[in-house]
């Protein structure tokens, strides 16, 4: 799909809960957005990593699961009916010199929108794989990092490598159900939780499943067919497991990918933010500034009725109301009623909905936004 959008279309980079509450704060000014994520569903970590995972700090909700608050977010923009083009990653973001954006995915998908909102976090979070020879051939089939249906590993031979919550869980909730199960860790102590490591010990000691200290050595397959692995001991001894499914979870580490390629500066791995007006660093953009008022207060007449941190010169002010330009709110805008989106800029918290609201700028010729957990 390519099309050229209105000039109060905006791209929001990411489907996380800051991406989807930017959705909201967006649907409040009429602003059409267009949400990309690489991910198949919505919801980012919180759906793919952790569903069922309480979140304790969500104003007004004692204690709300992660899936939860997806489902409660999908369900709070469903009237400004966003477009979702999910399973697609943004390869490609460059300002097309008339203070627009073009936005490529590495699909289909070709759009030019008047902002460009990246609320990816850090980045796409990837699982460390094996680090076998010849694993990448298994991947996604006989190899996983996640566990997508339990039922689906019942009577089957399985290798669990991993030390930490995640593998103790599930080698604690599948061993009852597996023809074998044998959880491999290259030390003997354990960063699980106590209880689950008890529960462990218990399930080692009455045979229903078997522990090795060690590391992955090689794979044992047909060549197209992967039967097991073979295991290299803490005292340097060789063990061939038979397996038919191998459930590695060495954790996540997290990847900018195609952001990175951008040409937006980067600190630590991660986008630079400017902390004063929460916009990425493009040379020659981001010199006029204008506040959208909040929502509370988007009916006041007053003429403080938008709070800003800095205050630009009345020729620089661009006027969000659909008013002519005898509008005595505040100084006339160039244009009141077309082309008054360039840019967003966006500040949001770890979980995208911590200190209220997020806090929406439109920037005349300003940067790409980011919004960064901090």
């Amino acid at each position: 799909m390519s099309a050229e959008e209105p000039a109060t279309s905006v791209a929001i980079i990411g489907a996380g809960p800051c991406g989807l509450f930017q959705v909201f704060e967006l649907g409040l000014l009429g602003i059409q957005a267009h949400v990309f994520d690489s991910l198949k569903v919505v919801g980012g970590q919180c759906a793919e990593l952790y569903p069922d995972k309480p979140i304790y700090d969500i104003p007004a909700l004692p204690v709300c699961g992660a899936q939860e608050l997806v489902d409660r977010l999908m369900q709070q923009i469903r009237p400004f009916n966003p477009q979702f083009h999910l399973g697609e990653e943004v390869t490609t973001l460059l300002p097309d010199g008339a203070g627009r954006f073009t936005v490529e995915t590495a699909g289909t998908t070709r759009l030019t929108v008047g902002a460009v909102v990246i609320a990816a976090g850090l980045g796409a979070f990837q699982p460390r794989r094996l680090g076998v020879a010849g694993a990448e051939r298994f991947e996604g089939d006989q190899i996983q990092y996640r566990v997508r249906d339990a039922q689906q590993l019942a009577g089957k031979r399985l290798v669990i490598f991993g030390g930490g919550d995640s593998a103790l869980d599930w080698a604690v909730a599948l061993a009852p159900a597996a023809a074998s199960l044998t959880l491999v860790h290259r030390r003997e102590h354990f960063r699980g939780a106590p209880a689950t490591v008890a529960r462990m010990r218990e399930l080692q000691a009455a045979g229903s499943l078997q522990h090795i200290e060690g590391v992955a050595d090689s794979l044992l397959s047909d060549g197209q067919v992967l039967q097991g692995v073979r295991i290299k001991s803490n005292q340097g001894a060789f063990h061939e497991v038979h397996a038919d499914q191998l459930l590695v979870f060495f954790g996540l580490h997290p990847k900018l990918g195609p952001i990175a390629d951008w040409g937006l500066a980067l600190e630590r791995k991660a986008l630079a933010v400017d902390t004063e007006k929460f916009q990425t660093s493009v040379p020659a953009f981001s010199r006029w500034v204008t506040s959208i008022p909040t929502p509370a207060r988007r009916s006041s007449s007053s003429p403080d009725s938008t709070r800003r941190r800095w205050h630009p010169s009345p020729s620089s002010t661009i006027c969000f109301r659909r008013r002519s330009s005898s509008c005595s709110t505040r100084p006339p805008a160039p244009s009141c009623t077309s082309a008054w989106v360039s840019r967003t800029i966006e500040f949001a918290s770890g979980n995208g909905l911590q200190q209220g609201a997020l806090v929406s700028r439109l920037v005349q010729n300003g940067a790409p936004a980011a919004v960064q957990p901090y």
